[in-house]
């Protein structure tokens, strides 16, 4: 192959394996950097001849257990951008991030699928079935995808459409049914793009996020999401947030009009309002979401209602000293337009979804974090559903996320096409 192969025997294979997630060890056999479809298939070559399989990791993200004997795919020099604002599409390289891909429709009076940071590749997220900024808008990941060129388990190549099952089992299959090169998205027209962050004191918590369970039935352009926070007293956090809690809401509004805010803005004693006009390119700064590599657990859960009994097991969580390494508890508002493409991930019933992080400061074992990520869950099993979206599951299978049929389509689907050479991160048997 013409890109670089970095073997567990070289010097650089230290550095080379590490994923973005460095709570997960990752020993795979090599590291293989493809610069075009055919090294792709040359590697999958090589993977079959030897009994590897493969794993597709765009931008490091995605990491979720050792990948003992696999070779790990880096698809950075994948890096093209083609907006065609006449067909309201994009081709993206499977390399492309999402901030790189927001930037370049600044002025374009148009947008794509977006997750909170800008660092996560596009291919991750779409294929990944994410939400995002647009969700509610476009679609979760998979249904703003209009067709992909992929490298198939026996090498060859070719762009499908909606007249091959592989697209369908692509749209939340991710790396599990080939090996995405460049992917086709359709975009949508947003004329007043608005979004900024709404922080109250973390005692108003209640009152915020019964203020937003009243914006559940709004328009499709609107994107919200409440977080509980409680940052630690540590040095390595910037003096304005060190041991600070608070409850921090999210807007993206994408031709709503402002007054749909009104009943976040009723919360008293708001700390901050810079709700404004913001272009494509700037969205990542509404999350501030880490941009360095970093270790961390996590739990995330469908919810089917922000009621009384849901508000105050949430507060009562963040309250809770023994969940104190959970610095973020945050719900999502789900819903939205129906989907115009089909895929493998089913748009949820429920109307939020929550998630939550643990950081792991470095030195530590990461058991505390594990704990009360693990108490989390328990504390609020009673107002959530044991499922998820595939993009929140961390080391969790897929089986939270797809229904039980579309894990059997896509065993059948491997076995059929020798998808055995992909790697079945999460896919349980």
């Amino acid at each position: 192959m013409q890109g670089a192969v970095v073997a567990a025997a070289d010097q650089a294979w230290a550095e080379a394996r590490l994923p973005w997630a460095r709570a997960v060890a990752q020993r795979p056999a090599a590291v293989a950097s493809p610069v075009d479809a055919d090294d792709v298939a040359a590697v999958l070559a090589v993977a079959r001849e030897h009994g590897a399989t493969v794993a597709v990791q765009p931008t490091g993200h995605g990491a979720v257990d050792a990948l003992e004997g696999a070779i790990v795919l880096r698809m950075d020099a994948f890096d093209a951008i083609v907006v065609d604002a006449e067909t309201r599409t994009a081709r993206v390289g499977a390399g492309v991030l999402v901030g790189d891909l927001l930037a370049a429709l600044d002025g374009t009076g148009l947008v794509g699928p977006s997750g909170s940071s800008r660092i996560v590749s596009v291919a991750g997220l779409v294929l990944g079935g994410g939400q995002g900024w647009f969700s509610r808008l476009g679609g979760l990941g998979g249904e703003w995808l209009v067709r992909a060129h992929v490298v198939l388990p026996g090498g060859t190549t070719a762009w499908i459409a909606d007249d091959d099952e592989a697209l369908r089992l692509l749209r939340g299959g991710a790396g599990l049914v080939a090996v995405a090169t460049e992917l086709e998205l359709a975009l949508q027209p947003v004329a007043d793009l608005r979004g900024g962050t709404i922080d109250v004191p973390i005692e108003h918590s209640a009152a915020m996020l019964r203020a937003a369970a009243t914006l559940v039935d709004a328009a499709p352009g609107l994107a919200l999401s409440v977080a509980l926070l409680a940052m630690p007293d540590s040095p390595v956090l910037p003096e304005a947030i060190r041991g600070r809690s608070w409850c921090s809401v999210h807007v993206v509004l994408a031709d709503v009009d402002e007054a749909a805010l009104a009943p976040l803005r009723a919360v008293p004693e708001p700390l901050r309002d810079d709700v404004a006009p913001i272009a494509p390119g700037a969205l990542h700064t509404i999350a501030g979401d880490p941009e360095q590599p970093g270790a961390g657990t996590g739990w995330s859960a469908l919810v089917p209602r922000l009621d009384d009994a849901t508000i105050d097991a949430l507060v009562a969580a963040r309250a809770e000293p023994a969940l104190a390494p959970v610095v973020a508890i945050e719900v999502r508002l789900l819903g939205g337009t129906a989907p115009e493409r089909p895929s493998l991930v089913p748009q949820p019933s429920e109307p939020w979804i929550l998630s939550s992080i643990a950081p792991m400061p470095p030195g530590t074992d990461g058991e505390a974090q594990r704990a009360a990520v693990a108490s989390l869950a328990d504390r609020l099993a009673p107002v959530t559903n044991d499922r998820t979206l595939p993009t929140f599951l961390a080391g969790g299978p897929l089986s939270r996320a797809l229904p039980p049929a579309a894990v059997a389509e896509l065993h059948a689907w491997r076995d059929a096409h020798g998808g055995d050479v992909l790697h079945p991160s999460r896919l349980p048997r």
